[in-house]
């Protein structure tokens, strides 16, 4: 019998506790998969885990209910989010099993940025999923002098121009 006050001495068994949030269950189940994980590696997960709760802090991760009523729909209508996700006309990322889409692509007028649909047919084109493309463009970015690129999407062509430039960029 187990205490569900006490985490499992079993570190295998720590991604099902009740007390760790979904983001944590997710990590401890990632590295129980993965067995041993350098420190380097945990680190990297712990950063991009921090960088997901900071662009939710910062502009929030929707809902499809909520996406629906930002753009003046009934918040049941998710259907239609999901249409406006798979026809790449909005950004979505899987986060804990469902979509979420990040705020920063509605202008706060019941409409989506118009650049949004042309960075997702970029991002496709080049091979990236739409997660590396929110994470890069909400993190300092020398393409802009270190601002963030989301701060550009009023600036469609130099945004694309430079997200061109990063993602096709080799090492």
């Amino acid at each position: 019998m187990t205490d569900p006050d006490f985490p499992s001495r079993n570190p295998r068994d720590d991604h099902h506790h009740p007390s760790l949030s979904g983001s944590e269950r997710d990590l401890a189940a990632t590295m129980a998969r993965a067995g041993s994980v350098s420190p380097q590696t945990a680190r990297a997960l712990q950063a991009t885990e921090n960088a997901w709760r900071a662009i939710d802090e910062t502009f929030g991760l929707l809902s499809s209910g909520e996406v629906a009523r930002v753009l003046g729909r009934e918040v049941t209508d998710r259907a239609l989010v999901s249409r406006l996700r798979t026809q790449g006309r909005l950004l979505g990322v899987r986060r804990l099993n469902v979509y979420k889409y990040p705020g920063f692509q509605f202008d706060g007028h019941g409409s989506i940025e118009p650049v949004v649909a042309d960075l997702v047919r970029l991002a496709k084109r080049i091979g990236w999923k739409q997660e590396d493309l929110v994470l890069w463009l909400c993190a300092p970015s020398g393409y802009f002098a270190g601002e963030w690129p989301v701060d550009h999407l009023h600036e469609p062509d130099v945004l694309l121009a430079r997200a061109e430039n990063a993602l096709l960029v080799e090492w």
